[in-house]
């Protein structure tokens, strides 16, 4: 993605309770970087207990469960992508699975909070 683009990610848990972040700097590779995750600068605007867990995956690829470019030191055979069901930007595995089946993310206090429905939002300033 050329310029940048703001990122605003919503989460429902199971209770209809709604998390957001936002983040003003999101940049993407293209396909030759494996959809690296270039930036997403500092969040904006959250809830109160939304973590910034994003933050652990700059600088990482896009990992699906046929394509493993996490930033696992495990072997070749140990996916987080696959082994969690989803894409994502993994770094070891790291502490959100936004796609993931029975979705758990860290709260700000540390908590997981099982998620129902997630959506991405991308806009141009």
């Amino acid at each position: 993605m050329l310029g940048y683009t703001y990122l605003r990610i919503e989460i429902m848990t199971f209770g209809n309770g709604v998390r957001f972040i936002e983040y003003p700097n999101f940049e993407i590779g293209d396909s030759t970087e494996n959809y690296l995750l270039r930036s997403i600068g500092t969040p904006t605007a959250k809830s109160e207990v939304m973590e910034n867990t994003l933050a652990e995956s700059v600088l990482v690829a896009f990992s699906t469960p046929d394509k493993d470019n996490d930033n696992n030191n495990a072997p070749k055979d140990e996916n987080c992508a696959l082994t969690f069901k989803s894409g994502w930007w993994f770094n070891k595995c790291a502490d959100v699975n936004l796609n993931g089946e029975y979705s758990l993310i860290k709260d700000y206090y540390g908590w997981g909070l099982s998620v129902k429905e997630t959506t991405m939002k991308i806009r141009k300033p």
